[in-house]
């Protein structure tokens, strides 16, 4: 290759300009993967303490409800609808949550399609839980009945987009609610596929693939 010969300090000058040039470029590439690799390991980073957060709310909800529910089969007649209310209020806005989660593309589709089949059990599975009455006779408020009065008549209400996932989540098939989750199941895994798909397509409509891309 035949390089064109310097005659003058312009010369110069234009040969280190384009040599600042291609070093300015390669560090510009460089910083470019090095924040990349960054924002990868930061969302990996939120998306484990998303799981953390969610998962040590859930106990606690569990915890709650076990204890509702034993109170109420010891006739504990001072166990009111209002704190029936407030249990399905606690476990709604859990709900909100993760579902705020996932909208911000921080919340894996893997994780979040085995918590979706025990939320849609909730919506759809006939599932109650019992209180007393002012005159000491027991009631129940349906999960439906949560779902449809707390969740979307209430929590939702000033969330658009919220309420139209969890509705089009009540809209998808539910033929079996399992009273546990063996793992080897085929009917847990096609429920747990089913819950992958739904998510996969309101990812594509919530324009969120490319943040994906970085967990």
């Amino acid at each position: 290759m035949r390089l064109l010969p310097v005659t003058s300090w312009d010369d110069w000058a234009a040969l280190a300009t384009i040599a600042s040039l291609v070093i300015a470029l390669l560090a510009a590439l460089i910083a470019w993967r090095q924040i990349k690799h960054q924002l990868v390991e930061g969302r990996r980073q939120s998306a484990f303490n998303a799981f953390l957060h969610f998962s040590e709310r859930f106990l606690e909800f569990m915890e709650l409800r076990s204890e509702l529910k034993d109170r109420f089969e010891r006739k504990d007649k001072d166990l009111k609808l209002r704190e029936i209310k407030f249990f399905y209020q606690k476990y709604w806005n859990i709900q909100i949550n993760e579902w705020e989660m996932f909208r911000a593309g921080l919340l894996p589709v893997d994780v979040y399609s085995g918590w979706l089949c025990y939320v849609h059990d909730n919506i759809v599975g006939d599932f109650r839980m019992g209180y007393f009455n002012a005159d000491g006779q027991p009631g129940h408020m349906t999960a439906r009945q949560a779902f449809e009065t707390i969740a979307l008549g209430q929590l939702m209400r000033s969330q658009p987009e919220c309420r139209d996932f969890f509705k089009r989540l009540a809209e998808r098939k539910h033929d079996w609610t399992p009273t546990h989750r063996p793992e080897n199941d085929e009917r847990l895994s096609a429920r747990v596929k089913d819950m992958r798909d739904f998510l996969t397509e309101m990812r594509r409509e919530y324009q969120i693939a490319a943040a994906w891309r970085l967990t």
